[in-house]
């Protein structure tokens, strides 16, 4: 019985997705990824390492100049959900490329190659510039900033974030397939216009819905610590924008996003000094 079992599940089980990056397949296995990753160059002391957060499973590639590892890309950082690759972000950096491989030349190529040439919605923000890119079924996020390069993979029903994004920078891109996207879509826009309070209640939309897949789920609570800070800072400098209570307010949303983001716990510490303890901000 377990052996039909598996069986069925290995017939219905949805087919890797062919990416043309490196070898690499979104819903392929940990085991698959690190024997069919290919970069660029010589990466024959690519330093692997794998840990477990709850329900997620990080696999981590790493090339190191100490190691004689130079490589386009140079670092990977893959995400498996039920043991399959959903997500994905390749840096590729000048310093640690091949001689004969720069990352220009290497990457432009790869664009080529792979069809990511059209994009179908740009962002720009402090020098950054990315181009989102729509494919059946996953987003690919090219993140050009200077030199140097990320590129982020998505695949779509399990981490709809990178399609969100693209929709907010403009791209027509469906989401009502995806549970909690949508919101997310509004709450990306209204922080580039540096719309706080209006980011918290999208988000806050988000995170009350029940299908939310667990990368999203995560990835919408972080952002909204995020928000809540930004908003409480903007407070306490923006005196036209603050309510009268701003500090009893602010309080509340930095003690929120401590909790809804345990990792920003020393940033958000050191934000409360600044402009609740040492008196400073708007009267």
């Amino acid at each position: 019985m377990t052996t039909l079992l598996l069986l069925v599940a290995a017939l219905t089980a949805p087919a890797p997705t062919e990416t043309g990056l490196w070898g690499l397949q979104l819903g392929a296995s940990p085991a698959a990824v690190r024997a069919q990753f290919a970069p660029t160059g010589e990466p024959k002391t690519l330093q692997w390492a794998q840990e477990r957060d709850g329900d997620v499973v990080r696999l981590h590639a790493r090339c190191r100049a100490q190691a004689l590892c130079f490589a386009v890309p140079a670092e990977a950082d893959f995400v498996f959900v039920d043991g399959a690759l959903v997500a994905a972000s390749l840096r590729a950096d000048a310093q640690r490329a091949p001689a004969e491989h720069p990352v220009a030349p290497t990457l432009l190529a790869l664009a080529g190659t792979s069809g990511l040439t059209v994009a179908d919605a740009t962002a720009r923000a402090v020098g950054r510039h990315t181009r989102y890119f729509l494919r059946p079924g996953y987003t690919v996020a090219w993140v050009q900033d200077g030199p140097d390069a990320e590129i982020k993979l998505y695949l779509d029903a399990a981490a709809p974030v990178g399609r969100a994004e693209a929709a907010a920078a403009g791209a027509k891109a469906d989401l009502s397939s995806l549970p909690g996207a949508s919101g997310y879509a509004q709450a990306h826009a209204a922080i580039a216009a540096k719309a706080y309070g209006r980011a918290v209640v999208a988000l806050d939309g988000v995170l009350a819905e029940a299908r939310l897949s667990p990368l999203l789920r995560r990835q919408a609570a972080l952002v909204l610590a995020m928000a809540l800070a930004a908003r409480a800072q903007r407070w306490a400098h923006d005196a036209d924008a603050a309510p009268s209570d701003w500090r009893g307010r602010a309080e509340k949303d930095l003690t929120r996003a401590a909790a809804l983001a345990p990792s920003l716990a020393t940033e958000l510490s050191a934000l409360r000094v600044r402009i609740l303890d040492s008196g400073s901000g708007s009267p």
